[in-house]
């Protein structure tokens, strides 16, 4: 629990204390099925923002890409990857590292087709 005002003194003088208490008409918040409050790193003066978002929708989760293993024995695999890799063209004005985040961001897409078609 990050304190949401402090004193601005040292030692044993400091003080630190969070308040973030919210006051909403309940018939607002019925309007919304997802809210969450977060406090914003930078102070002003001697307190710190504390943000509350309202939205009508679930945030979408990004699930992470999850390998299996099983695939390293099939030959289809190891074809759509290799056939991918060499031929995939992105942007060359892009630095390296976002070239290869690009190839691995479009690869996972094409992985995720082919495990469906293996179904």
């Amino acid at each position: 629990m990050v304190p949401t005002w402090k004193n601005g003194r040292k030692g044993e003088h400091h003080i630190g204390k969070r308040l973030d208490t919210f006051f909403i008409k309940e018939s607002i918040l019925a309007k919304f099925n997802f809210h969450k409050s977060w406090v914003v790193n930078t102070a002003i003066l001697d307190h710190f923002s504390v943000v509350l978002e309202l939205s009508s929708r679930h945030p979408k989760i990004k699930y992470p890409f999850k390998f299996n293993p099983v695939w390293l024995g099939n030959s289809s695999f190891d074809d759509l990857v290799r056939k991918f890799w060499t031929q995939c063209q992105v942007d060359i004005a892009l630095n390296p590292m976002n070239r290869l985040v690009t190839k691995l961001r479009l690869l996972k897409a094409e992985v995720k087709i082919w495990g469906k078609r293996q179904k």
